[in-house]
């Protein structure tokens, strides 16, 4: 009788056990929630992420809309079993001639692009899910000729100016909804063969044989973790852009865009800001540049936190935007 108990009392504590498993796991479950984000970015662009996010997920965004140019939507980030829905408001949220109805509306699935000319002006846009979507989609302009928008051609013409080393000038940003002036350094490094200015407010800069390094002024310059870092590479954009992209990878869901700079032209943009499952758990972000030259390509890899997200990437992008190759 005793040992018919003992038996049935380890059945029992078995499938307690086997129960506070399934609990555990189902907790966990629960916790991962679905995600559907979209943001604007500094640099006329919008951003859709999303993790398992449900059907009819919505979310805003704003863009800019110029002369001679079109909207470009890339949603080859993203899953080929979901689809977006973009209604287009001409006007800003808000505002007191905000319109009813859309002056354009468009929808793309997974895996496809789309391009489409609209009225220069702001625009509103609204994007819904039509399914249950899981990656990344961008929303953004380019000149009608398929490049990528021009910044104003006198600021560019400005711009190509030689800078003189140690000279000071102004740029601006936009920070939390406005254009902030930002003070830059001139610097010139003849040895790898470039010049651009730095934020000197708000970066300490240090100078090697072999890369420039631009580390906040609130880091700690031994081991720091905000940090702009520029090295040139023999190896061409392409090249160097899929190693970075590898090594990134191991940690991080890697997003690749083309991008223009001002002074430098076009180039590679990889971004390191979402984990393996697409949610943003890491601390540690990345973004690179990857800028071609003659004898082979230069890298601005940008190192910055969640908490310093928004203001260091437009700082390092508003630097990046005065580089150019010698």
């Amino acid at each position: 009788m005793n040992r018919t108990n003992d038996l049935m009392m380890k059945r029992m504590k078995k499938s307690l056990a086997l129960m506070l498993l399934a609990m555990v796991l189902l907790l966990s479950a629960c916790g991962q929630k679905p995600v559907f984000g979209v943001s604007t970015n500094e640099d006329n662009s919008i951003s859709i992420t999303a993790d398992r996010g449900p059907k009819d997920s919505m979310g805003l965004g704003y863009l800019t809309v110029g002369e001679n140019e079109q909207v470009v939507i890339d949603a080859t980030g993203m899953d080929k079993d979901g689809k977006l829905s973009l209604r287009f408001m001409a006007g800003v949220l808000g505002s007191d001639e905000f319109p009813e109805e859309p002056a354009y509306e468009t929808s793309v699935s997974g895996g496809d692009s789309a391009v489409f000319t609209a009225e220069p002006g702001e625009y509103t846009v609204g994007v819904i899910a039509q399914s249950k979507i899981t990656g990344t989609a961008r929303i953004c302009t380019e000149a009608a000729d398929g490049t990528a928008a021009a910044a104003d051609p006198a600021a560019a013409a400005e711009s190509d100016l030689a800078l003189q080393p140690g000279e000071h000038f102004e740029g601006t940003v936009p920070l939390e909804g406005t254009e902030q002036t930002v003070h830059y350094e001139a610097i010139r490094n003849d040895a790898l063969g470039f010049e651009m200015g730095y934020d000197y407010e708000n970066f300490v800069r240090q100078s090697e044989a072999d890369c420039e390094r631009f580390i906040s002024v609130w880091d700690n310059p031994d081991n720091p973790e905000i940090y702009l870092e520029i090295t040139h590479s023999s190896d061409d954009a392409e090249t160097t852009a899929a190693s970075i992209a590898e090594t990134l990878s191991a940690q991080y869901n890697v997003s690749r865009w083309e991008y223009t700079l001002d002074r430098a032209g076009d180039c590679i943009d990889l971004r390191g800001e979402l984990d393996k499952e697409g949610q943003m758990s890491i601390w540690e972000l990345q973004m690179v540049y990857i800028i071609p030259a003659d004898d082979g390509c230069f890298v601005a890899w940008g190192h910055y936190t969640q908490e310093s997200a928004e203001g260091c990437g437009a700082r390092f992008r508003g630097m990046m935007h005065t580089f150019a190759v010698l």
